[in-house]
């Protein structure tokens, strides 16, 4: 069965000249011999050999090789397919992280965002508005299904958008400290995973402002929202304060502002 499955083979001729010593030295000699998905497919093909040995030696069946090779051959093909559109490692523009809070220019909302995964299942995205002098004008924290932390950080911008939309901000400028999802948000990058829901959604709400910008900050320097992200919002499924700011939050926020 296995001569049968390599005789029909585009790799015949590569599986014969490779080195016997060792499955270790084939496997390499043959990885720099193929190009492109070419040794996922020498992969598949030895997994079918391996497979058709089981059946007949455990459960008394000889099945096709062939058949069982061109199927799985198959859906190798198809998952590199799907794994390319999902998993593709997307070309990151230059997006400058600040390293310290900058404040708005005048008449502009900056909305500092961040999410907390914590565990047991919750999780929660923290969102802090504050104008050109640096003074908090609303703070807003929402729990949210735990999820990754990149999907959550999404959903934090996303939150920030809707925060501002709500109470009729025009301007804003939204900084979060997670690089790949500001770098994605500013290259318009496509693609199916589920995170890319939520990108397509914080595009959409984006064309609802007047203007709307987005940058990257250090961790030291989005501290406000972090602690935010995991504020308390006991029974309720959102907490959204105008005043009235724990005093832990509004020292943390003076810590910001230049000297």
């Amino acid at each position: 069965m296995a001569r049968d499955i390599w005789q029909h083979s585009q790799y015949r001729g590569l599986v014969e000249e490779a080195p016997t010593e060792s499955f270790a030295s084939r496997w390499v000699w043959l990885d720099q011999k193929v190009q492109g998905d070419g040794i996922n497919q020498i992969a598949a093909l030895i997994w079918v050999v391996w497979r058709c040995r089981n059946l007949f030696l455990f459960e008394g069946i000889r099945s096709n090789p062939i058949v069982l090779a061109g199927n799985l051959c198959k859906w190798v093909a198809d998952y590199c397919t799907y794994a390319k559109c999902v998993f593709y490692p997307h070309k990151r523009v230059g997006v400058k992280s600040n390293s310290e809070w900058i404040p708005p220019p005048r008449g502009v909302l900056k909305l500092n965002v961040d999410a907390h995964v914590g565990s047991a299942g919750k999780a929660a995205v923290g969102v802090v508005g504050r104008n050109e002098e640096g003074t908090i004008i609303l703070t807003a924290t929402q729990p949210i299904f735990q999820q990754s932390l990149e999907i959550a950080e999404a959903v934090a911008d996303r939150y920030g958008m809707i925060i501002a939309r709500r109470f009729g901000f025009e301007n804003i400028w939204i900084e979060s400290d997670s690089l790949n999802v500001i770098s994605t948000i500013s290259s318009s990058s496509k693609g199916y995973a589920p995170i890319f829901n939520v990108f397509d959604d914080i595009r959409h709400c984006r064309a609802g402002f007047y203007s709307c910008i987005f940058s990257h900050a250090k961790c030291s320097c989005n501290t406000v929202a972090h602690l935010v992200a995991r504020d308390f919002t006991g029974d309720h499924t959102k907490l959204i304060r105008f005043d009235s700011f724990p005093q832990s939050i509004v020292s943390l926020a003076k810590m910001d502002l230049p000297n």
